[in-house]
């Protein structure tokens, strides 16, 4: 008797054992329940947890482009978001130039001198806040706060500001067209922008968000 129960007692254990499922073998999903909730597995994790993730386009993109540049796809993206910005930034500037210009110059309240100034303090502060947010949202980090970036921000500015003082000024008083005429300032602006747009980039990269080193 004793001998019939051991075995049946081994061959209990052996069946117990190969329904157990293994460690490394995937869960069985259960069928949905009647309220529409999927069902835990055996192994505790919901069933929907196990579909695998599918990258998204913009993910693909980044991919492609990282084998195409070789592994510059992060500075190509960071580049052209500090260019879709500037351009608003700069359109934000010819707008204030060509206002303030038609309204003060004329009556010689405001020369162009401060035309340009105001203009470019308006669209640079534009300019900070959308490239902190966006472009250089992975390099800002805890060493410095909101204000001091701001602030150095307009170090690379301020020499952005003076070639744009220059280069517009020069366009505007040198450049003449039909009958002795000056090109309007609004067009040296947009001139000048584009020249320092690529000057301001390389400066605010590896000036105003330069890391940190510690020791």
């Amino acid at each position: 008797m004793a001998v019939i129960n051991a075995a049946e007692e081994e061959a209990l254990k052996r069946e117990t054992t190969r329904q157990r499922p293994s460690r490394f073998s995937a869960p069985e999903p259960s069928a949905p329940s009647d309220d529409g909730i999927a069902p835990f597995t055996r192994s505790g994790v919901h069933a929907t947890a196990l579909a695998p993730v599918q990258p998204s386009w913009y993910d693909q993109l980044l991919h492609l482009l990282d084998e195409k540049s070789g592994g510059r796809a992060e500075e190509l993206v960071r580049i052209a978001q500090f260019l879709l910005v500037g351009g608003t930034a700069s359109l934000l500037n010819l707008v204030c130039v060509g206002l303030l210009d038609r309204v003060f110059h004329p009556t010689g309240v405001m020369p162009v001198f401060f035309v340009i100034l105001a203009a470019t303090e308006i669209s640079l502060l534009a300019n900070f806040m959308l490239n902190d947010r966006f472009t250089f949202r992975s390099l800002v980090g805890e060493h410095r706060t909101w204000l001091q970036r701001c602030i150095r921000f307009h170090g690379p500015a301020s020499v952005g500001f003076v070639l744009t003082l220059v280069i517009s000024n020069s366009v505007h008083h040198f450049v003449t067209y039909g009958h002795g005429k000056h090109l309007p300032l609004v067009v040296g602006q947009a001139i000048a922008i584009v020249i320092v747009t690529f000057v301001n980039f390389f400066m605010h990269r590896n000036w105003t968000y330069r890391e940190v080193k510690t020791a």
